[in-house]
């Protein structure tokens, strides 16, 4: 279930801006297929999550990062898995899905992700995913091993609350962890054209949800 390492190291990022331009680009499910937007509305989700697939429309989000059955992915910063149960029902029984999380994120609040994440999980409900509750640089996760990480709502935050050089960190950390080719989905909010951005928080190319870099 948890391929061997490479030595390559290249990689794509991919940024799935939360806007309905970019997901246009991908073609709706037929009613009663096996799709997974079919999956997701059929299946066990919880009717919470299941109300914020209209706004997030994760099915679009997973074809446009090229997310297929039997990969093995990391939710980054995951929170309360809203994510990670997309993700497990997307690369199906033969793949793995890792869900991490810092301590402070699941301290917040009084601990509601911590609380949200156990129950998604718990009777091995979603059993090709498995938590891991530390900082990205202690994972423990062999390098060159995933297909694909993700990470939704969330790289704005490390900018802008601790730095350029920060971000910059994340990125590389996650590098690190991707096979040869493997995608780094940064899915954030895109502002509406009449808000005005600070370049100073956000710097030029982060925030652009459409584009794709390549990086050998």
């Amino acid at each position: 279930m948890f391929p061997a390492p490479s030595s390559r190291r290249g990689f794509r990022v991919l940024g799935a801006g939360i806007c309905v331009g970019l997901l246009a680009l991908v073609a709706p499910a037929a009613a009663g297929d096996d799709s997974l937007a079919s999956r997701l509305a059929s299946g066990t989700r919880s009717e919470a999550d299941k109300e914020r697939d209209a706004d997030r429309r994760p099915a679009d989000v997973i074809a446009f990062l090229a997310v297929e059955p039997g990969m093995t992915v990391i939710d980054l910063i995951a929170a309360g898995g809203w994510y990670t149960e997309i993700l497990s029902v997307a690369v199906g029984e033969k793949g793995s899905v890792y869900a991490q999380n810092p301590a402070f994120v699941l301290q917040i609040r009084e601990g509601v992700n911590d609380r949200a994440l156990t129950a998604r999980l718990a009777g091995d409900r979603l059993p090709n995913v498995k938590r891991i509750d530390r900082e990205l640089a202690e994972v423990g996760i062999e390098p060159g091993t995933l297909d694909l990480a993700i990470t939704a709502l969330n790289f704005h935050h490390i900018y802008n609350a601790r730095g350029v050089e920060a971000a910059q960190a994340f990125l590389v950390a996650v590098r690190a962890l991707l096979k040869p080719g493997g995608v780094l989905g940064l899915i954030d909010h895109a502002g509406g054209a009449a808000r005005m951005v600070d370049q100073s928080e956000h710097p030029a190319g982060l925030q652009q949800g459409s584009n794709r870099h390549e990086e050998g």
